[in-house]
């Protein structure tokens, strides 16, 4: 795991091994798990449906891994997109959507390779 990689794409690494009480390999396993997390796009597809129950549904499962996972720029990008789905309103969704696509894309760049 290569910290600058982690670090510019806005993963905490050390903030998650100790979210994860200090074990280094289950903080892996769960961070690389994330590749293979359907909430990203099941939000996507929910927002193009203008489902906005089952985009916030998940976004907000996105937002508590982020969290957990100590996924710092999507955490903070993100709560503004629940919070705008949280009120059923799907107005200005790309303005708040932008940076929640970048900020995923660093993530599943840095992890992939």
């Amino acid at each position: 795991m290569n910290q600058k990689k982690m670090l510019m794409a806005g993963i905490d690494t050390c903030d998650g091994i100790q979210r994860f009480g200090g074990n280094k390999q289950l903080y892996e396993k769960f961070l690389y798990g994330f590749l293979s997390d359907p909430n990203y796009s099941i939000m996507l597809n929910a927002i193009n449906k203008c489902d906005t129950s089952s985009a916030f549904q998940a976004a907000h499962a996105l937002k508590g891994i982020a969290g957990n996972l100590s996924l710092i720029e999507l955490y903070k990008n993100i709560v503004p997109l629940v919070e705008l789905l949280r009120n059923n309103s799907t107005e200005n969704v790309n303005f708040v959507l932008d940076p929640v696509k970048n900020s995923y894309k660093a993530i599943f760049d840095a992890l992939s390779e």
